[in-house]
């Protein structure tokens, strides 16, 4: 394996761990919190954030001109209330929580607009594949 390959590699699989320790909390994943308000039962009753939202999210940062702009875009869809607002971990919200892990994908390219953009593209479409495992795994539940 020569060194872009192996570079290639330890990018995706840094990628798909930053995805792995956002789904580690199950409960917010499989609807099982207790400590939403009635805007967050409804959202978590309809999935949350939903996985067409994520996988546009993939899409617009392969067309974003800079970080900046896709991580504005990012902070907007948090405030806008469409299920990023929702408490996550440690009494933040969803969609900061992730800018956490953009801010890690942006300075691990060097701080490289095109480069982040599209590692961020390839992270929420790791992301989205995720996502539809759990709403997989919640359906089953729920004909159970």
């Amino acid at each position: 394996m020569n060194n872009e390959n192996k570079d290639n590699k330890k990018l995706k699989d840094e990628l798909i761990a930053y995805v792995d320790e956002i789904f580690k909390d199950e409960d917010f994943w499989l609807n099982k919190d207790n400590k939403l308000g009635k805007k967050g039962k409804e959202l978590k009753e309809g999935g949350g954030v939903g996985s067409t939202n994520i996988r546009g999210l993939a899409n617009t940062a392969l067309n974003a001109d800079s970080y900046k702009e896709f991580k504005l875009y990012m902070q907007y869809k948090t405030a806008k209330c469409n299920g990023w607002e929702m408490e996550f971990k440690n009494n933040e919200k969803l969609g900061d929580v992730i800018v956490f892990y953009l801010e890690k994908i942006y300075s691990n390219a060097n701080k490289d607009d095109k480069i982040a953009l599209k590692n961020i593209s390839q992270f929420f479409g790791y992301f989205y594949w995720k996502k539809k495992v759990i709403e997989s795994l919640n359906e089953k539940k729920k004909k159970k």
